[in-house]
């Protein structure tokens, strides 16, 4: 029973751990992506790593959505990349 326990409060930790750390990933994603837009960013290799980076943190609706707008964003610059 106690190994249970103690196997439960790690996984209760380790997701408590991947929560913050989607929420930190969110605060820094979604300045870059909401300026990459406000400011027609047509950097191709910007917008690119960006999407490279984001879907580690896509298991979070907040960062899913963030992503979804900046693929559609990039759709009108570079469809093929985007589709790819």
């Amino acid at each position: 029973m106690k190994n249970k326990k103690s196997l439960l409060d790690t996984l209760r930790l380790l997701a408590e751990g991947q929560q913050k750390l989607a929420l930190q990933a969110l605060d820094a994603y979604e300045s870059l992506v909401i300026a990459t837009i406000k400011n027609n960013n047509i950097n191709q290799h910007e917008i690119e790593h960006l999407l490279d980076g984001m879907p580690d943190f896509c298991y979070d609706d907040a960062i899913l959505v963030l992503y979804r707008k900046l693929c559609r964003y990039y759709f009108d610059i570079n469809p093929a990349a985007t589709a790819d």
